[in-house]
């Protein structure tokens, strides 16, 4: 572990009480699912499955009229010059189907106090898993972990002409190897506070046979 990287307690104990609510807290992380099966934390493996059947009663904030969320949000978050280093493991579940006319499966997302994303991994049958079109691995490595870490110089600073560079970084690894890479432009806004959000968000009416499940492990935020 890097110095000033943290590893981030899964309190899985506590899980089947704090599902009571559509929005919990467990250790230092947030539960949001639109039902009490579609998350589970266990053992200190987080599995995500994007429900069938939408948003059930007492769970309807984890949906929007087209979209639901499944997703363990860090309950605090960084902001402007901070320099954070996100890491997780993911294993997209082998036989993934995803059908629905809304395409746009992302599993993961940094998210700022909005809920709105400022950077999120996309899901797909054909391309695997992907950031700013960067493939980060294919759809014939589901079925196997993977490790992702993202780098980040958080930083709001305007810039004053098209020329002008600012400190803001971002770097983002797969499997140890770098995907993509971006400096000298700000990243958010000012103000923002940014909280890694791991799980899916997707349709809210999956089409038939649609089944898609991700499973996370070993997550880490910390400096760098």
């Amino acid at each position: 572990m890097k110095p000033g990287t943290s590893k981030v307690t899964i309190l899985a104990t506590l899980f089947p009480v704090l599902m009571a609510a559509n929005s919990s807290h467990a250790g230092e992380f947030e539960i949001i699912g639109p039902n009490e099966t579609a998350l589970e934390v266990l053992d200190g493996l987080i599995t995500a499955r994007l429900s069938s059947d939408g948003c059930a009663t007492g769970f309807e904030s984890a949906c929007s009229t087209t979209r639901q969320r499944i997703e363990y949000q860090s309950s605090s978050g960084h902001g402007h010059g901070n320099k954070v280093a996100y890491r997780w493991e993911i294993k997209v579940a082998k036989g993934m189907t995803f059908n629905a006319i809304d395409k746009h499966l992302y599993a993961t997302r940094l998210v700022n106090g909005d809920g709105k994303s400022v950077m999120q991994f996309y899901l797909g049958n054909d391309y695997g898993y992907e950031v700013n079109r960067k493939t980060c691995f294919g759809p014939e490595e589901f079925g196997q972990w993977h490790v992702v870490e993202v780098r980040v110089k958080w930083d709001s600073t305007k810039k004053k002409s098209l020329g002008d560079k600012t400190p803001g970084e971002v770097h983002i690894t797969c499997d140890g190897e770098e995907i993509y890479s971006k400096s000298g432009r700000p990243n958010i806004k000012v103000g923002d506070e940014i909280k890694l959000a791991l799980g899916l968000e997707g349709t809210l009416k999956p089409a038939e046979g649609d089944a898609v499940s991700v499973s996370f492990r070993n997550i880490e935020i910390g400096s760098w």
